[in-house]
C-alpha cells in the first residue's frame, strides 16, 4: 500500500513537473520577448539566447523527471558521455559552427539588419542561428553562411557608424575649368538636405591624361541615408554639369578594322 501511494506521489509530482515544464518552454519565447524588449537587446542576440534557453530548458526538464522517479542518472551519464565523445569527433565542424556562433554574439561583430560584406559576399544580417549566419541581398536573395566561416572571414559593416563618405567618380573632358566644375557641385551638395554640412563636401582631381580629367565628388551622409543619396547625387550631378554645358564623360574603347 505504502509503495503504491509512494509511486502515486512520484506519478503526481512527475506528471505536474512535465505540464509545468512544457509550459514555461512552450511560453519561454512570449517571456523573453518581454525582458529583451525592456532591456532594448538586439534581435540576433535575444534569437540566439532563447534558442539556447530551450535546448538548456529541455534538458534540464529531462533530467529533473529522472529524478522524481528516482532513476539512476548514472548509466544515462555514461551513454551520454560515450555518444557525445562519438558526435564530437564526427561533428566537429558542427561545433565548431557552434563555438563560432556564440563569439560572434560575445564579440557584436554586427547586428539585426547591419549591411555586412563578409568575405565576398554582401548583405543585410537578418539572424544567427547556432550553426548558420542569414544575410539577405537587396536584390532578395538569401545566403546561409556558417558561423565558423563568418568568423574566420574578414568583415566589414558598413552600419557601424552613424555617418558614411560617399564618392561619386565622374570624368570630364581635359580642359574643363575645375574652378567651374568646384562651383556647380559645391551649389548643388550645399542645397542637399542629404549631405552633411560637416565634414565638408569636397571635389577632387584624381589623375588626368591628355583628354580626360578624373574627378570625385565626396560628401558625407547619414548612414541610412547612404543609398538614396547616392542615386539622387548621381543623377543630380550628371544634371547639373549637362545644365552647365560640361560634358560628362564615359570609358570608350575604339575597335578600327584594318584592311587587308
Amino acid at each position: 500500500m505504502d509503495q503504491s501511494a509512494q509511486f502515486g506521489r512520484k506519478a503526481l509530482a512527475f506528471f505536474l513537473v512535465l505540464i509545468a515544464g512544457i509550459f514555461l518552454i512552450k511560453n519561454l519565447d512570449r517571456i523573453l520577448k518581454k525582458v529583451f524588449s525592456r532591456r532594448q537587446i538586439d534581435g540576433i542576440v535575444a534569437r540566439f539566447i532563447t534558442s539556447l534557453l530551450y535546448v538548456v530548458l529541455f534538458v534540464l526538464l529531462v533530467i529533473l523527471l529522472f529524478d522524481i522517479m528516482q532513476v539512476s542518472l548514472a548509466p544515462l551519464v555514461t551513454i551520454l558521455g560515450a555518444v557525445g565523445l562519438a558526435l564530437s569527433l564526427s561533428l566537429k565542424d558542427s561545433l565548431s559552427n557552434l563555438a563560432s556562433g556564440i563569439l560572434i554574439i560575445a564579440t557584436k561583430l554586427f547586428k539585426q539588419e547591419d549591411h555586412v560584406k563578409i568575405g565576398d559576399l554582401e548583405g543585410m544580417v537578418k539572424q544567427i542561428k547556432f550553426f548558420t549566419t542569414e544575410l539577405y541581398t537587396y536584390d532578395n536573395k538569401k545566403i546561409i553562411l556558417p558561423n565558423n566561416v563568418v568568423a574566420s572571414s574578414e568583415i566589414i559593416n558598413y552600419s557601424a557608424l552613424d555617418i558614411r563618405r560617399l564618392d561619386i567618380d565622374f570624368l570630364a573632358p581635359f580642359g574643363t575649368s575645375l574652378e567651374i566644375v568646384r562651383e556647380i557641385l559645391y551649389e548643388m551638395l550645399s542645397s542637399s538636405d542629404l549631405v552633411l554640412k560637416d565634414p565638408a563636401p569636397a571635389v577632387k582631381l584624381l589623375k588626368h591624361t591628355s583628354s580626360t580629367l578624373f574627378l570625385s565628388a565626396r560628401m558625407w551622409v547619414k548612414t541610412d541615408d547612404y543609398w538614396t543619396a547616392y542615386f539622387e547625387m548621381q543623377e543630380k550631378l550628371y544634371n547639373q554639369l549637362l545644365k552647365h554645358g560640361i560634358e560628362v564623360k564615359t570609358d570608350k574603347v575604339e575597335v578600327k578594322m584594318l584592311e587587308e
